[in-house]
């Protein structure tokens, strides 16, 4: 952060020096003779940084979609085991990376984000940190995208469809070439094909590639309908969901605690909001004379 910061105040004085500097410039470019005046540079801003901030704005926005649908007893994190996870009561557990696809897609046959998150579960499943047997790995993606070999991933969920995934998989990425050009994307490759067969295998078995229906919160409303309110409240209360998820981890993260929240405590907290929701929407329609309530979603 403090590379990113010294660098934006670099450009910043720079173009301060330039708005200084610019009559002093003009004056001595009208004493030249058919000289003409450069048009000054301006300081270009990094374009990645905005969309890496939506990566990790995500983060919070899945954790809430997960807390809707979890069990009561689960437990969700974020950055503990995974980008967001899940531990539910029976003892299974959910692995979900979290990818904006902005502007790249993260889940093309050689994309090195598809390849990373694969070397890092079979990193982690050798290590004992998790155990793919009662594991869904997921990799969330908040915008649609596709690449053959994640759909054939995807669409495995048995033996005999994730040896064929595997092989397929293989043929697309070595293409009969032993140079692949990549080299971080290359060792991450050649991990996961190192990994156990039956490892591997129940790892694809046990892998799955979501999207948004229409766009991440989008897709909430839905759920906060067919768990609590009318379609009229549902803003407000994903809203407060929201504040109240970022507030606690952040609360969490400060602490240097691990960010985990029970869904039970989430619920709890829903529930004592809904009631200052409805009167707020009672209060609303009083003085606007009539409640008009937006469709059905």
């Amino acid at each position: 952060m403090a590379r990113v910061i010294s660098k934006a105040a670099k450009l910043f004085l720079q173009s301060a020096d330039r708005r200084i500097d610019a009559p002093l410039m003009l004056a001595r470019a009208k004493g030249k003779r058919g000289s003409k005046r450069a048009p000054p540079k301006t300081a270009r801003r990094v374009p990645q940084v905005p969309y890496q901030f939506l990566g990790y704005a995500l983060q919070p926005i899945r954790f809430l979609h997960l807390a809707l649908t979890a069990p009561a007893g689960s437990l969700i994190s974020l950055e503990v085991f995974e980008d967001v996870g899940v531990e539910r009561p029976d003892g299974s557990v959910l692995a979900s990376q979290v990818k904006a696809g902005t502007v790249k897609n993260p889940i093309a046959n050689r994309s090195p984000d598809l390849w990373r998150t694969l070397a890092n579960w079979c990193e982690a499943i050798a290590s004992g940190d998790i155990d793919p047997e009662r594991t869904i790995f997921e990799i969330y993606v908040g915008k649609s995208h596709s690449g053959k070999i994640a759909e054939l991933l995807h669409e495995a969920h048995s033996d005999v469809e994730a040896s064929a995934a595997l092989a397929e998989a293989k043929r697309l990425v070595f293409g009969g070439q032993s140079q692949l050009g990549d080299a971080e994307v290359d060792r991450d490759i050649a991990a996961v094909f190192r990994t156990g067969e039956h490892v591997l295998k129940t790892l694809i078995m046990r892998l799955r590639i979501e999207t948004p229906k229409c766009d991440p919160i989008s897709d909430l409303r839905p759920l906060v309908v067919a768990k609590w309110v009318r379609p009229e409240s549902v803003d407000a209360v994903i809203q407060h969901a929201h504040g109240w998820i970022t507030e606690q981890i952040a609360e969490r993260i400060r602490a240097r605690r691990p960010a985990v929240l029970s869904v039970d405590a989430f619920n709890e907290e829903m529930r004592s909001f809904l009631p200052r929701c409805d009167f707020r929407q009672i209060v609303a329609c009083t003085e606007t004379k009539g409640c008009h309530p937006r469709p059905a979603i």
